[in-house]
């Protein structure tokens, strides 16, 4: 009976520990203001834009510093979601809070990932933007997908998911005929066919370059398409590092081909080597805290003169 006393003592001082040294490292002020923060960003009325990051360096705690950055016409905010929260089936509860509670202007795309097929952002975002409350804010969604030919890559949509069965090969990447084409398509009708029914695979070093970039710009373009019908103007954006000189070269002529008004490059060399000097390690792809904070700020003045330049810009000539 004593050992048992004793045992539950011990537990209770263990405990008593924990909670003194919780209270000491993590204010119950500082607490509560996150958890406050994280339960009223959706639906404060404030009026500002809104970044939504979904990246790994939010997954850190490293852009919400984008936070502090004020630029000539935008106070920007950031809200913490992480990638893993924007993959099934998590994003439906992610979408439907971002839809109802507040309404989409701009919707900043980061073209990132490893093999990117950006086929797997159409039915995502056609998904979300369908459900599109009125634009009674002004808010810019940042949302940093990997568009990667990967099983996780076809886990972040909803459509897709019909479309997997026997069609992903570990080695050679998801064949094209693995995704969900726009059955409405605005354009491009002769070539839908063999966007379709091609067995070429999207692995980087297939051989099947010129087929597996023109499908790329199609799904970019189509998005395009989409996002103007719900009122919606998408900008794309180059991550800011590329560490594989394939994907490098793939996602770079993809990019320039689209219409300037819906891309927006942070990249220059002067931030290279600030985000280089900072980040000190050989994976460049992933920035460490400081190179982060670098990028978030570059960001947001990229964007102020970016939507000073094409402020209403939401149609795209076909």
């Amino acid at each position: 009976m004593k050992k048992v006393f004793l045992k539950a003592l011990l537990f209770v001082l263990l405990l008593v520990v924990i909670r003194l040294v919780i209270s000491t490292l993590f204010p119950l002020e500082d607490r509560q203001s996150a958890l406050n923060g994280k339960r009223t960003l959706l639906s404060t009325n404030e009026s500002f834009n809104t970044v939504i990051l979904g990246s790994s360096r939010v997954e850190r705690g490293v852009d919400p510093s984008i936070v502090d950055s004020m630029t000539a016409r935008h106070h920007l905010k950031s809200l913490n979601l992480g990638f893993q929260s924007l993959t099934f089936p998590y994003i439906n509860v992610i979408s439907n809070q971002i839809v109802t509670e507040r309404g989409v202007d701009y919707l900043l795309v980061e073209l990132t990932g490893p093999g990117p097929d950006f086929g797997n952002m159409g039915p995502w975002f056609e998904f979300m933007s369908s459900n599109t409350a009125e634009n009674s804010f002004s808010d810019i969604v940042f949302l940093s997908q990997q568009m990667a030919t990967s099983l996780k890559g076809m886990l972040s949509t909803r459509l897709n998911i019909v479309n997997f069965a026997g069609r992903y090969h570990s080695h050679k990447g998801l064949r094209q005929n693995g995704y969900l084409p726009y059955p409405d398509n605005l354009r491009d009708e002769e070539k839908l066919p063999n966007l379709i029914n091609s067995r070429l695979t999207l692995d980087v070093h297939s051989g099947n370059y010129p087929q597996r970039k023109l499908q790329s710009k199609y799904h970019l373009e189509e998005t395009i398409d989409k996002a103007n019908a719900n009122g919606i103007r998408i900008i794309y954006i180059l991550p800011p590092l590329i560490k594989d000189e394939d994907e490098a070269t793939f996602i770079y002529e993809t990019f320039y081909e689209l219409p300037e008004e819906y891309r927006l490059n942070v990249y220059s060399a002067e931030f290279a080597e600030l985000v280089m000097d900072s980040t000190k390690r050989k994976n460049y792809f992933h920035l460490n805290n400081e190179g982060a904070v670098i990028f978030s700020q570059i960001l947001g003045e990229k964007l102020n003169e970016h939507l000073s330049k094409w402020p209403d810009t939401k149609k795209r000539d076909n």
